[in-house]
């Protein structure tokens, strides 16, 4: 954990933020680190006798200004302001907001509680293990995986959210298809929208046509656009 606090991952004020989560009972202990990217890392932790995970965002992230520019383009957002801690509270809140609107139509981790640049949320995994990505799986029946992603894209876009990172890394295999990170979703009216769901779907085929699956792009992005 020093060197998170070193790294600048736990500064002063991450530090407050994730006390004030801890007074409210949202985590009762902070534990090791269960993945880190490029502009957050997450957390295992413990909410008595169950285990939650703590998403942290970096305030020194090095995509702030492509962080900007996406929440300049989301109606959803007010008052953005131009520090960088602003932007990164921004970024989080936002996220937390698109888990409260995916889980009503698929399967993610149920979103706990946000406060400045730390997102609380359902550990999808068990004895303190993270359940296994997509890419690590093996399964008989590609053919009915690559269907199970394809409504699940199709199902938000219904709810009205592009994912935007949709990826064999972001689906998690836990008695079934968990889609986790929607740091970057949108809703399709964001000027972004059709890029980033092209991109999910690039992405999709790719990943299984290398199981054996062909997919044709234009008939699921037409199959997505039929849900509006």
């Amino acid at each position: 954990m020093e060197d998170y606090v070193d790294e600048g991952v736990l500064d002063e004020h991450t530090l407050k933020t994730l006390y004030r989560l801890s007074s409210r009972g949202v985590f009762t202990a902070l534990g090791g680190v269960l993945s880190t990217g490029k502009e957050a890392d997450v957390f295992l932790a413990e909410r008595g006798y169950e285990d939650v995970a703590i998403k942290i965002y970096r305030v020194a992230t090095t995509r702030f200004k492509e962080m900007r520019e996406h929440l300049t383009g989301d109606p959803r957002v007010r008052g953005i302001g131009g520090s960088r801690h602003s932007i990164v509270y921004r970024w989080t809140q936002r996220e937390y907001g698109n888990l409260r609107r995916a889980k009503e139509h698929v399967r993610v981790p149920e979103p706990l509680a946000m406060d400045k640049n730390v997102l609380a949320m359902e550990f999808i995994g068990e004895d303190e293990l993270r359940a296994p990505s997509l890419r690590r799986m093996e399964f008989d029946d590609w053919a009915e995986i690559a269907e199970m992603c394809v409504e699940m894209l199709i199902d938000l876009y219904e709810g009205g959210l592009v994912h935007g990172d949709f990826s064999e890394y972001n689906v998690l295999v836990f008695e079934e298809l968990v889609l986790i990170d929607f740091s970057q979703s949108v809703t399709p009216e964001h000027p972004l929208a059709t890029h980033l769901l092209r991109r999910d779907v690039e992405n999709l085929v790719s990943f299984f046509g290398s199981r054996g699956v062909e997919l044709d792009e234009c008939e699921v992005l037409e199959r997505i656009g039929e849900a509006l």
